[in-house]
């Protein structure tokens, strides 16, 4: 009888009762942040807006979960798309020579050939070392190995 395994469980270790780190942290710093409007500011309907604004947002980072990840973990990778720059890279191949942009100037590289099966493996793979392979290269090394022939 064949039983599956589970793979790939993370679960965090719960640091206070049912609360892990990272949601006391979160909490904490809803608090902290209502407490400290409590403090400076005068009028008592500000403070509880406040108050119920940054601790409805800080329960909901802290405990939100979407298909499985906390909403937090989402809110970071969202500000990181959306903040961080995006790199796209241009390449055009001509015949015999490819040309790619890189880094603000255009770099010129000659077609990678395979290397000659006669060749011995260390010097092989020194040559294979020194070489850069395109994208249409890597696909026919993966095709040619993914061939397999058949023994009789």
């Amino acid at each position: 009888m064949e039983y599956q395994i589970p793979q790939w469980i993370e679960e965090e270790v719960k640091f206070v009762g049912p609360l892990t780190l990272s949601q006391l942290w979160i909490m904490g710093v809803g608090a902290g942040l209502t407490i400290l409007c409590g403090y400076l500011l005068t009028s008592l309907l500000l403070k509880i807006f406040l108050g119920a604004i940054f601790l409805g947002t800080s329960s909901l980072l802290a405990f939100v979960k979407l298909n499985g990840l906390p909403l937090y973990k989402l809110a970071m990778a969202a500000i990181r798309h959306f903040w961080l720059p995006k790199y796209y890279f241009w390449t055009k191949e001509t015949l015999g020579q490819k040309q790619s942009l890189k880094e603000g100037g255009l770099e010129k590289r000659k077609k990678t050939i395979f290397p000659q099966a006669t060749k011995t493996t260390t010097s092989l793979n020194e040559e294979i070392a020194t070489k850069s392979f395109g994208p249409q290269d890597i696909k026919k090394i993966a095709s040619a190995l993914d061939i397999k022939k058949k023994k009789w």
